[in-house]
């Protein structure tokens, strides 16, 4: 079974924006689940994964109270999903109630506008984060058919060309963290979920905090070395026409609750396209332990001032570092799963 891998999902919806606004008729990203056909055809594959998401901690909840005892107000978790899908954004009951019980809203990133991206890549190459330090160039590593897809996905990056041809892996695996179609949707006027919630925040008057930049999502993905990120790259580009069937499959466990099953499963389908298990593991360390760890850390402020809505990726919620864990463990917090 051919399926697709999008490890870059990690690096939140940076992609969609860059190609500016239209209007157009806005198309559902119809697709097959992949874990279904997984447990029909490989059901070995399949237990692995299952026996991995029924042991990872806080993976069947979507939202989380949060009370501490100097705190002026509760405080609320909610893990979203890099996606526009209709069924998503159709909140519950308790997370609607927990929206509008509280002051504020923080987000990982609500902007992730075009000139937004352009500035964030821009600092990256400033720092020297962005090219290849032996002045070699992405084509260079990639075959032609690759090179297609890279091309496309950084000419959209606003970068000048000779740049753009020299950026490493990572950068065009950011910006290929979106399907076409969520793309074109995103263009269409249907927000990726962050965004969205951020937008309803400020219609109700709620004053809204970013806790990362472009940038700090940016350095996350450019810590791993260029080998580990061209493994993912190549791995990634070898799967884009599959991109449907993940983002169907990711709503319908995030929409089940099943949030631990959403790794797992990306983890067996790189594997099958040979991307390597120690760059894979990286990536999950650099991109996602690390950053929960940093969130964890810049919530801690406002956990402690109380009525606050955290609204942050799914990957950076879950397991035993991610943002329930640390939040939980910190003294005079008591977290309480709601639904």
């Amino acid at each position: 079974m051919r399926a697709p891998l999008r490890i870059a999902a990690a690096v939140a919806g940076l992609a969609p924006l860059f190609a500016g606004h239209a209007s157009a008729q806005v198309q559902p990203c119809t697709g097959r689940n992949l874990l279904d056909e997984l447990k029909a055809a490989e059901s070995a594959s399949y237990d692995s994964v299952r026996k991995h998401a029924d042991a990872t901690a806080n993976a069947t909840k979507l939202l989380w109270k949060v009370e501490y005892e100097k705190a002026r107000g509760t405080s609320y978790l909610f893990a979203t999903v890099a996606l526009s899908d209709e069924r998503v954004l159709k909140f519950s009951p308790a997370a609607q109630q927990a929206i509008s019980s509280v002051r504020r809203v923080a987000v990982d990133v609500a902007n992730v506008e075009a000139r937004r991206v352009s500035e964030g890549l821009n600092v990256l190459h400033g720092i020297g984060k962005l090219t290849f330090k032996d002045g070699s160039t992405l084509a260079s590593h990639l075959t032609p058919v690759e090179q297609q897809t890279t091309v496309k996905a950084l000419a959209r990056s606003g970068l000048p060309a000779d740049v753009a041809a020299r950026a490493q892996p990572w950068a065009a695996l950011a910006l290929l963290s979106t399907s076409d179609c969520e793309q074109k949707r995103v263009r269409a006027g249907k927000p990726l979920m962050a965004p969205f919630i951020a937008q309803q925040a400020e219609k109700r008057g709620l004053g809204t905090v970013d806790l990362e930049t472009v940038e700090t999502q940016f350095e996350a993905a450019s810590g791993l070395s260029p080998a580990m990120q061209l493994s993912l790259l190549k791995g990634r580009v070898a799967t884009v026409a599959f991109d449907n069937d993940l983002n169907e499959t990711i709503a319908q466990l995030y929409l089940a609750k099943d949030l631990g099953a959403i790794w797992p499963l990306q983890m067996a389908l790189a594997k099958k396209q040979g991307v390597d298990e120690a760059a894979l593991k990286a990536w999950h360390e650099q991109v996602v332990v690390e950053r929960a760890k940093r969130l964890a850390n810049r919530l801690h402020q406002h956990l402690v001032s109380g009525s606050v809505f955290v609204a942050v990726d799914q990957s950076l919620m879950t397991g035993p570092s991610g943002i329930v864990a640390l939040v939980t463990n910190q003294p005079g917090f008591k977290v309480t799963p709601i639904e």
